[in-house]
Order: C-alpha cells, then structure tokens, then sequence
C-alpha cells in the first residue's frame, strides 16, 4: 500500500478530529444529563 506523507497527514488529522469530537460530544452529553439529573432532583 503506498500513501503519500500528505495522506497520512491528512489522514491522522481526520483520526484525531473524529476522536476530539467524540469526546467533546461526550462531555456535552454528560453535562447535559448531569444538568437535567440536578434539575428533576431539586
């Protein structure tokens, strides 16, 4: 298989995007639950 540097870049750039979104995602979600969690318990 023969990838240029520029593809890998491109690739490993995408790689890490996808895994910073996810996480970001993550932590939005889990803020959102956490928020709704302590506004139904009070």
């Amino acid at each position: 298989m023969l990838v240029t540097t520029k593809g890998q870049l491109f690739f490993f750039y995408h790689l890490n995007f996808i895994k910073f979104a996810s996480r970001f995602v993550k932590s939005v979600v889990g803020a959102v639950s956490i928020e709704e969690i302590s506004f139904y318990m009070f």
